[in-house]
């Protein structure tokens, strides 16, 4: 009985031991299978975030450097649109935007370019202040008039850039006032004559504009076309008083006096004469300066010109008891020249050189070649001309010897300095005051054929 027991407790226990590794190996399997499904759950989450990443995270990344671009000034970057979605719609409006930004910085580009140029090729000069008196830009020929470079008086207070007093207050009676000044001053140290024009501005910043017209040269031209009617009235005045003085005697009786009545009308002729010479000489100047004498220009040889020029004055100079020489200077090349006009300079000038040099002095006539030019020479050992008389020497009327009581129109040197700047040379003089004079003109070389 107990044998049975026993062998029915040991099958018992057989078969609970049977049952509990059939569940230990069911959990394996459990468990497996919840590794797999979490690792593919795994797997789906990093594919959904990497796909995430592509459809949303690189757009906006994109767009995000697209505004960095723009905010760097690099307009003409574009946002590169792969999808049609929102983001595609704000890349779009995005590089629109760009579009518009940059065909409007153009613009404002051009229109700035445009107006430096205008400003660069004003005559006038343009002066522009803040409201607190700063400079906030000048144009060229304001820096002319006032001497100092942009980028010295931008920045800098409108009274330490225009250094006068007078500006200084048109200045601020302008922003006192709020109204525009207009005012003519002359500026030191270089005597300026300039017509102010200073005009408040009105909006954001407000400020002042301010025009520089520089009438120094108009000013200059009003002061010779006076001194030219002055000396022209004083030229024939003295000629026509002399001629009614004349005919006065004779009418008074000097007629009866044969003698007499012969050297009156002597005077009388060389008056009359002296008119002529004044009226042909104002006349040909008014035409070289005008362009209606033009210059007929051939290949000439100055030697020749010198030589047949002193040949003319030979007797004039013997009998001033003067030696008039001319220093012939080989191999010297043709210019291209008015073969008439440039006699009459050298004619003009050797007559000057007689007239101005006591006797016993020396005239001497030379040519050489320097560069591209061939320069003439007539020097001669005369009283000379003070220095302070020598930048006014080609003037119109202006006579260096008026204190020695000569006589003469005063338009000789004048004609000859118009007639070699119409040949495109220079003349100049090289004088002191009892060391004789030096006048010096050149001519461009003749191109070789």
């Amino acid at each position: 009985m107990l044998r049975r027991r026993v062998i029915i407790t040991f099958a018992t226990l057989s078969l609970i031991s049977v049952g509990g590794f059939g569940i230990y190996l069911a959990q394996g399997r459990l468990s497996l299978t919840i590794v797999i499904a979490t690792l593919i759950v795994a797997a789906i989450t990093c594919l959904a975030g990497w796909l995430t990443s592509n459809t949303i995270i690189k757009p906006i990344r994109r767009l995000t450097s697209m505004a960095h671009h723009l905010t760097q000034g690099e307009l003409n970057r574009r946002v590169l649109i792969t999808c049609k979605d929102e983001f595609a719609e704000l890349g779009q409006s995005l590089n629109q935007m760009a579009a518009e930004f940059e065909n409007t910085l153009n613009l404002v580009s051009e229109q700035r370019n445009q107006l430096a140029a205008i400003l660069s090729s004003m005559t006038d000069g343009i002066i522009i202040s803040d409201a607190q008196g700063m400079v906030t830009l000048l144009n060229p020929s304001a820096e002319t008039i006032l001497e100092l470079p942009q980028e010295k008086a931008v920045g800098r207070s409108f009274i330490e850039v225009v250094r006068d007093y007078e500006l200084a207050q048109v200045f601020k009676q302008c922003l006192k006032e709020q109204k525009q000044q207009i005012k003519l001053l002359q500026m030191l140290p270089h005597k300026r004559t300039l017509r102010v024009i200073a005009t408040p501005l009105k909006g954001e910043g407000d400020g002042m504009l301010l025009v520089l017209q520089d009438l120094t040269e108009l000013k200059q031209l009003e002061i010779t076309r006076r001194e030219f009617i002055t000396n022209v009235s004083h030229e024939l005045r003295t000629p026509l008083a002399s001629l009614k003085a004349i005919i006065e005697t004779l009418e008074g009786g000097a007629t009866d006096d044969p003698i007499a009545a012969k050297a009156f009308v002597e005077k009388a002729d060389a008056e009359v004469n002296r008119l002529t010479q004044l009226v042909d000489e104002l006349a040909e100047l008014f035409r070289i300066e005008s362009g209606q004498a033009p210059m007929k220009k051939l290949t000439l040889d100055i030697n020749e010109l010198l030589t047949r020029v002193a040949e003319r004055f030979q007797n004039a100079a013997y009998r001033s008891g003067l030696k008039l020489q001319v220093e012939a200077s080989p191999n010297l090349p043709q210019v291209a020249a008015d073969g008439e006009r440039i006699e009459q300079v050298m004619a003009n000038l050797v007559h000057n050189a007689i007239k101005f040099t006591p006797a016993g002095g020396e005239i001497s006539l030379w040519a050489k070649s320097t560069d591209d030019y061939v320069s003439v020479y007539i020097r001669d050992t005369g009283i000379g001309i003070d220095a302070d008389e020598l930048p006014r020497i080609f003037e119109r009327f202006y006579k260096a010897d008026k204190a020695r009581g000569r006589r003469g129109s005063g338009l000789g040197l004048a004609i000859v300095k118009h007639v070699i700047d119409a040949h495109g040379g220079k003349i100049w003089v090289d004088s002191t005051t009892g060391g004789g004079a030096t006048f010096i003109f050149n001519l461009p070389i003749a191109p070789k054929t």
